[in-house]
């Protein structure tokens, strides 16, 4: 049996015509012979009837767990493959879900932001032998308590990873509304280009400093156990980016290029300090109250620029 894990997210589940896009890179699969895990996320974005948000939005926040925060978040999955069951069951296909439970993917208890410890595919396995597709919800697992727990932003790539590792699929397939990874972002540079391959610790490097095509959790995993992931559109049929291992760009020769990408952050504000002295503790009792406000400082350097105009002799 040559599975297939092809992981979807917000923008390909939010309406029925982004979906019958979706549906036809599954079906394509199962022409080929294949069988597939599709591993969805929650439909749209904010405010989407179902997206993740518009669900955070309806609740007051500060009156809930962790626990019960983790428990509302997983709702917008979990609808998301009762939804894609349902369409593609009425077009004809044999198509199953999986539950939280049935999921596999078992965590610590750090709600909102849980690793995963171990997963277990016998579930999915168990119902590829009379489906064609099973809808997995993405972003979440539990707790070896069996409390529901979600994976953080972007967990749902990684629980595609997780699920491709633990079921031995053939391939990874992340879907997104851009259709590779580029030497930069091509909304910003229009001549940026599109790279068949790019090895795991390049892409980490990438996913790590702002690249948003992949989430660099899943990355890790994927490269600890040298399975491919294949980063393309969901709205065009034409082959993406290859992520994979060293060895197979050396062997095929793939990769021409000396530099694979340069990426950035827009979302960052640089702020200079001057005549601050740097005897007292200065630094350390601003970033006290930097890290109360929930700021998070990336780079920091100190330095003695014009120390002369106010250091006493």
């Amino acid at each position: 049996m040559n599975i297939i894990v092809q992981k979807f997210g917000g923008t390909s589940t939010r309406s029925r015509e982004s979906r019958s896009m979706m549906y036809n890179n599954i079906i394509r699969e199962i022409n080929n012979g294949n069988k597939v895990v599709a591993v969805v996320s929650a439909m749209g974005r904010y405010d989407d009837p179902y997206a993740t948000d518009t669900l955070l939005s309806i609740v007051n926040t500060k009156q809930l767990t962790d626990e019960e925060i983790d428990r509302l978040t997983s709702i917008g999955e979990t609808i998301s493959t009762l939804v894609c069951k349902s369409e593609l069951a009425t077009l004809g296909y044999r198509a199953a879900t999986i539950t939280n439970s049935e999921l596999g993917i078992v965590t610590d208890s750090t709600f909102n932001n849980a690793t995963i410890n171990k997963v277990e595919g016998k579930d999915i396995l168990e119902k590829l032998k009379y489906a064609d597709i099973v809808f997995c919800p993405g972003f979440q697992g539990h707790s070896v308590h069996g409390k529901i727990t979600t994976l953080g932003r972007g967990g749902s790539d990684l629980s595609a990873v997780a699920i491709g590792v633990a079921i031995d699929a053939s391939e990874i397939e992340i879907y997104s509304d851009v259709n590779g990874i580029y030497t930069a972002d091509p909304r910003l540079v229009p001549d940026a280009i599109k790279l068949d391959c790019i090895s795991y610790a390049e892409m980490l490097e990438l996913a790590k400093n702002g690249a948003k095509v992949l989430n660099h959790r899943c990355v890790q995993l994927a490269a600890s156990h040298n399975i491919a992931i294949h980063a393309r559109s969901s709205f065009e049929d034409i082959n993406g980016t290859y992520v994979i291992g060293d060895d197979r760009i050396m062997k095929e020769n793939l990769n021409q290029l000396i530099i694979s990408g340069i990426t950035g952050s827009q979302n960052e504000a640089r702020i200079t300090l001057v005549k601050v002295d740097a005897t007292n503790n200065s630094a350390g009792s601003l970033f006290e109250k930097i890290a109360e406000a929930g700021v998070n400082v990336n780079v920091f350097n100190q330095a003695l620029v014009g120390a002369e105009e106010w250091i006493s002799h």
